[in-house]
Formats: C-alpha cells, sequence, structure tokens
C-alpha cells in the first residue's frame, strides 16, 4: 500500500492478494477483486507493490492475463532465493502467458479518492 500526498489531500492506493481460501481462473479473480471494489492489479502495480516490501509466495492473476507474484524476501522455496517479481509462463522456453482456465490466486489493486498513478 502507498500513499501519495499533496499539499492538503492524501490518496490511499493499494494492490493486496484477493482473501480468499480457494484458487480461481483468470475471469473469478477478475470479479473477485470487484467484490472488494478493486481491480486485478496491473504488472506495474504490483511491481510499484513489490519495491515498497510487498512479499507473497503465491501466484495471482494480473490485468493483462499474467501470472506473478513478489519475493521480497529471499528464501530457496520461493523464487529460488532470488528477490524481484517472479513470472509464471505456460512453456519451458519462458513464453506465453498461463491459460486463462489456470486456478491462480489475485493481486487486486484498489485506489482512494484521487488520483493513484503517482505511487506507480
Amino acid at each position: 500500500m502507498s500513499w501519495t500526498c499533496a499539499l492538503h489531500s492524501c490518496v490511499f492506493c493499494e494492490v493486496f492478494y484477493a482473501p480468499v481460501a480457494h484458487k480461481m481462473t483468470l475471469q473469478e479473480a477478475a470479479e473477485e477483486c470487484g467484490r472488494w471494489n478493486a481491480a486485478l492489479a496491473s504488472p506495474g502495480q504490483l511491481h510499484s507493490a513489490w519495491r515498497q516490501g510487498l512479499d507473497r509466495c503465491d501466484y495471482g492473476w494480473l490485468s493483462d492475463g499474467s501470472g506473478r507474484h513478489p519475493v521480497a524476501v529471499p528464501r530457496m522455496q520461493c523464487g529460488g532465493g532470488l528477490l524481484g517479481v517472479r513470472t509464471m509462463y505456460r512453456y519451458r522456453n519462458q513464453t506465453g502467458f498461463p491459460d486463462p482456465s489456470k486456478k491462480l490466486g489475485a493481486y487486486c489493486f484498489r485506489d482512494g479518492p484521487g488520483d493513484c498513478s503517482a505511487s506507480v
């Protein structure tokens, strides 16, 4: 989550992993984010949240149809000990996004009553 502040106002912007106990298809993930008054996060929004410390070892859907997860704390069982936003690929040559029917989590983005683009 982040705050973007001007002289007299602050805007709250948040990327969060949808708090559900089950995995979802891309369409179900978009609908789940909507239940939280949010939308699927973009890769840029997830990357910004990772730079601010978001760490989750669970792949989740993003708005571009990709499956990714942020690793801010290095550990072998999550990203092989490497930091960054990890991407799930469909093919072994590291191309293609996952099939939309694959079950993943969801990274959602919710903004405040102003412009959150400055924090992304």
